[in-house]
């Protein structure tokens, strides 16, 4: 059962390690009963531990019915024992429920969260805490079993001995009528000679009714599926027949109404004058234990807030369709879909309102289903479904069905009425089909977002060769290795050196920040590769920070290397349109102690132009602190002059684009050299992007160009490396 549990907690909390631990009679220990660890799948024993090491943790455990610690590294209920066991398994959040008996507690439920710290839910929280009193129940249910058992033995012998006194006889038969166990006692003909109230209770029977009755014929006939059972095959008999003690964990008996109850009973011989002349029983009422663990196995397997299948069991029927499809041939559908302005019913009316939604709304689109098919909550908005033995055909017209039951829907709460939207993506699986059902379900999640982004409310079908499908797929691998890089520091920076053209340097060196991922062989994998997923997935404002961050970092460690020099950080669009990134880059500036006037930061001629008023306003509060600006990929614009005015920026970086072919085209040639007039004229200085060779180098000059960048004056160091 310990292993059952702690098994199925795991499963359904989705943690990584899930532990029993029960005190000693002395309660100056506590010993793990059992710890499962899902990865790999195994149970195992964890150290004794010893409350005195810990007061604040088991003080707190004391007082409640649940202890949810969401960071486990900071909350001070943990940090007792953050160095000798979070820290080494990594683990982030804690979910601890105690075990109670007669008020006093007799251990503990653990549940650990491997990873970041995670915020437990309610549910999260009353589901452990209930299992938690399903284990003590069992707990103190077994210990009133085994003294239970020895009071039978002790009955045995007093009926085996002629001149057992008769104070004895008194004092067992009150315990046979205090305890919450049934016991009966039988002939060797299985005939009833006694039996107690607590058995009575149980079995719906008085004593007249059940004494000098065959006890098999009358409780213990069939098994719980009315199979016969066999006389000899009873363990009251074969107690009896082979002169030892038996136990059944889980077994039947029949009621006076003829209703099976759920059991776990011993049966052993009794004896008179050295002879075995019956057997006693003794059972307790395990229907209730049975029901939880029914309960328990519905619960790891469904959503708890709408009842449909969960994500696990989800995943369980689309990996038999995916063998079904591959072994026999067969042809299902894979329909994943999300609500559309969703969100909205959640910001205006709170968080159990749009539970309430979810609910409702689970109850139309079950309605709309075919039998047979599984749908499922996959978590927040989404939902999935599994049509089997389904063609396309079908499956678009039930993705209509689902689509119009829930534009139709209406939700009212309070004086208000909200309606939603379902955007679904469509995978057919057959024998072709690619993977596993963790692929299936991202390229159907993949469908389901281009669905999104054709206008919301729209149905996508994922077809082999789906070019928009294969970029945005793509793209969402990098989305994951780009989040695991910034928590993991897998990103690096680069430096590339800006230089002047036609004259020495005068004094002031200019240097730009770029960043590099660095892949899982050690590669470095260039900004090409992982920016535009990160622009498509508003990670750049994320990534902006991680670069600023680490940046100032690096120039505090080398103030004194760097203190002539410029360092020039690009910003995207997606930062300057963040309302949080600018006081966030001041407070950076602050903490790290970097001079204003050494940091130039690069925006973007799109970005600019794209939020103009915004742009002004970013640029003009960072250069009253001392920070310079250049407006970077200029001249590719149609307006780029018209605007340009309005733009405080102190350096014009030229597209490299233009630059690049200024040797041998004259066009491109006129292109830059405007662009160095106008900047002459506004007091701006010019750089050169994509300076390849001499030949360029030599045009910049002619032109007047300041300076000028790219492989041919100066390729792109780790910032390890860098000499100023």
């Amino acid at each position: 059962l310990l292993a059952y549990t702690t098994e199925v907690v795991a499963r359904t909390l989705r943690v990584e390690r899930v532990s029993l631990w029960l005190f000693d009679e002395t309660r100056e220990k506590i010993e793990c009963q059992d710890l499962f660890r899902h990865k790999p799948c195994e149970h195992a024993r964890a150290p004794v531990r010893h409350p005195a090491d810990f007061p604040v943790y088991f003080d707190t455990i004391e007082k409640g019915r649940c202890l949810a610690v969401d960071d486990a590294l900071s909350d001070p209920v943990a940090t007792e024992f953050a160095e000798v066991h979070l820290k080494p398994r990594g683990i982030g959040a804690l979910l601890d429920a105690p075990l109670r008996m007669a008020g006093q507690v007799v251990g503990i439920l653990c549940c650990e969260h491997v990873g970041e710290s995670r915020h437990w839910r309610l549910d999260e929280e009353n589901f452990l805490a209930s299992v938690a009193d399903y284990l003590a129940l069992n707990i103190e249910t077994d210990e009133h079993r085994r003294s239970r058992e020895a009071l039978a033995c002790s009955l045995s012998k007093v009926h085996a001995a002629e001149d057992a006194c008769h104070d004895l006889h008194e004092y067992i038969d009150t315990l046979m009528e205090s305890t919450s166990e049934g016991i009966i006692g039988v002939d060797r003909d299985l005939r009833c000679t006694f039996v107690n109230q607590a058995a009575m209770d149980m079995l719906g029977f008085i004593a007249g009714e059940m004494q000098g009755r065959d006890i098999h014929r009358l409780i213990q006939h069939s098994s719980k599926d009315n199979k016969p059972l066999q006389k000899k095959d009873s363990k009251i008999v074969r107690s009896m027949n082979e002169g030892h003690g038996f136990r059944a964990e889980s077994a039947v008996l029949w009621t006076k109404s003829n209703h099976c109850i759920h059991v776990r009973y011993s049966a052993n011989p009794t004896y008179e004058r050295g002879e075995i002349s019956g057997a006693v029983l003794v059972f307790c009422n395990m229907s209730e234990s049975v029901a939880m663990a029914s309960q328990m196995d519905y619960l790891a397997r469904h959503d708890a807030l709408t009842g449909l299948l969960n994500r696990y069991e989800f995943d369980q029927c689309l990996n038999k369709a995916l063998k079904g499809a591959k072994s026999k041939d067969e042809r299902h559908v894979l329909f994943y879909m999300d609500l559309d302005q969703f969100k909205v019913v959640n910001d205006t009316s709170g968080h159990l309102a749009g539970d309430e939604l979810l609910k409702l709304l689970s109850q139309v689109l079950q309605k709309e289903v075919r039998n047979g098919d599984t749908l499922a909550r996959l978590g927040g908005d989404e939902f999935g479904v599994l049509l089997k033995n389904c063609d396309l055909n079908q499956a678009w017209q039930v993705s209509k069905k689902l689509q119009r039951a829930v534009r139709n829907f209406r939700f009212h709460i309070e004086d208000k009425t909200f309606s939603v939207g379902v955007s679904i993506g469509i995978v057919e699986i057959t024998a072709y089909s690619q993977g596993d059902d963790v692929n299936v379900l991202s390229l159907a999640d993949s469908a389901c977002f281009l669905a999104k982004e054709e206008g919301r409310n729209r149905i996508h079908i994922y077809h082999r060769n789906d070019e928009d499908l294969a970029r945005q797929h793509g793209e969402m691998q990098w989305v994951s290795r780009i989040q695991k890089a910034m928590e993991q520091d897998l990103l690096e920076i680069f430096c590339q050196r800006i230089v002047p053209v036609g004259r020495p340097n005068d004094g002031i060196g200019h240097v730009e920040v770029l960043v590099r991922m660095i892949g899982e062989n050690g590669e470095m994998i260039p900004p090409g590769a992982f920016i535009p997923a990160a622009e498509h997935y508003n990670l750049m404002s994320e990534l902006d920070r991680w670069v600023i961050n680490h940046t100032f970092a690096w120039l505090r460690d080398n103030r004194q290397n760097m203190a002539h020099m410029i360092t020039a950080i690009n910003i995207s669009g997606q930062s300057l349109g963040d309302e949080h990134f600018l006081d966030d880059l001041i407070a950076m500036l602050s903490s790290y102690d970097i001079a204003a006037s050494s940091i130039c930061f690069e925006i973007t001629e799109t970005a600019a132009v794209g939020n103009l008023s915004r742009a002004i306003s970013f640029i003009k509060d960072l250069k009253s602190l001392g920070c310079k600006f250049a407006l970077d990929d200029f001249g590719t614009g149609m307006s780029s002059f018209s605007y340009l005015k309005n733009l405080p920026v102190d350096y014009l970086k030229i597209d490299g684009s233009l630059v690049k072919d200024i040797a041998t085209d004259a066009v491109n040639f006129s292109m830059v050299e405007a662009i160095n007039q106008v900047g002459r004229v506004m007091g701006l200085q010019t750089i050169a992007e994509f300076v390849e060779n001499q030949a360029i180098l030599e045009k910049l000059e002619e032109i007047g160009i300041d300076y000028a960048q790219g492989f041919g004056v100066a390729r792109p160091v780790s910032s390890k490396h860098f000499l100023p």
